[in-house]
């Protein structure tokens, strides 16, 4: 092919798949957590599918309501699909989550019709910004549907949702994130003990995967120190890990303990003389000599420590578009 015609067949293929540029700036949601911010290079990706899996108890609704309240904050709509019938009122009070969309469906498979659509009723992908499913491992399969097996349902549900979500515009794709539990597998297995709900079909169609584990638990003074995990990721980084500070009585991340971890991070601390010194602001004067002592303080809610973690999240920010 003369070089002229190269040239000119190569212009008009970019032209028509114009919409791969699209994926290079893909728009990230905050998580609530600088320290998972940071972990996911700036946080949550649009229009992908999440999946938070673990042992029971070791904060994947947490997390997810994490997420939840993260994006309300930020005026985008969430649904949160509940089939385990997990959540009250009063919990997504204390956790301070307002404007929440919760849906209690009767069976699974109407969750899922429900978000897909059926012949006679749209779905909500592009309704909503983002939908928490919980949880895969409730999806139970009705006979005369998808063929009956799990992992076809499972299969089924994510294709459509691929499907409908890559022919929206960015602004209107929604992103769905999912709650697994882990299982233990039965029979003679001496080398891997341990599966998932929905098997190898889940694991195919997600774009990022976060393990969720209960690192620590320090019942005297009511944290919970959650473990996250990235085993796979088409969005970030992969095989990197942070834990999270929180409190179950307050319902909230413990910013002081998370600050403190990003000061450190970022050389952002030093001591001086034996007290600590934030040398991007030396005009605040902290006369503190000990690491339990300046949590307490970082986790105040004051004009110093607002212009402390504004500065943080700043850092956080060009982090994340340096990797990107």
């Amino acid at each position: 092919m003369p070089p002229r015609k190269q040239k000119n067949t190569i212009e008009s293929i970019r032209k028509r798949f114009q919409k791969i540029e699209d994926m290079y700036r893909m728009e990230k949601y905050p998580t609530g957590s600088l320290v998972l911010d940071l972990l996911l290079e700036g946080g949550i990706p649009k229009g992908k599918i999440i999946e938070l899996w673990g042992a029971p108890s070791g904060g994947k609704t947490t997390l997810a309501l994490m997420f939840a309240r993260s994006m309300l904050e930020h005026g985008k709509s969430v649904l949160y699909i509940d089939l385990e019938d997990s959540l009250t009122r009063e919990y997504l009070e204390r956790l301070g989550i307002e404007g929440l969309d919760v849906y209690l469906p009767d069976t699974s498979m109407e969750a899922i019709q429900t978000i897909i659509g059926t012949d006679t009723e749209p779905g909500l992908i592009g309704v909503y910004d983002m939908i928490i499913f919980d949880s895969v491992a409730a999806i139970q399969p009705d006979s005369n549907t998808f063929g009956g097996a799990i992992a076809r349902v499972i299969s089924q549900f994510l294709l459509n949702f691929i499907d409908q979500n890559r022919k929206l515009p960015p602004a209107k794709k929604t992103t769905l994130v999912l709650i697994n539990q882990i299982r233990a597998k039965i029979g003679n297995t001496p080398f891997q003990q341990l599966t998932e709900s929905g098997g190898y079909a889940l694991q195919h169609y997600v774009q990022l995967k976060l393990k969720v584990d209960r690192v620590k638990l320090d019942k005297e003074k009511q944290i919970h120190i959650i473990g996250v995990s990235i085993p796979k990721s088409k969005t970030c980084t992969p095989y990197t890990s942070c834990e999270i500070p929180y409190s179950y009585v307050e319902g909230r991340l413990i910013k002081g303990e998370e600050m403190f971890m990003l000061l450190n991070f970022f050389d952002m601390i030093e001591k001086k003389d034996g007290e600590y010194v934030i040398l991007t602001d030396p005009q605040i004067k902290l006369q503190i000599k000990q690491d339990h002592q300046l949590k307490k303080w970082l986790d105040k809610d004051g004009e110093e420590q607002r212009r402390v973690y504004e500065t943080l999240k700043k850092k956080v920010e060009e982090y994340a578009s340096q990797q990107g």
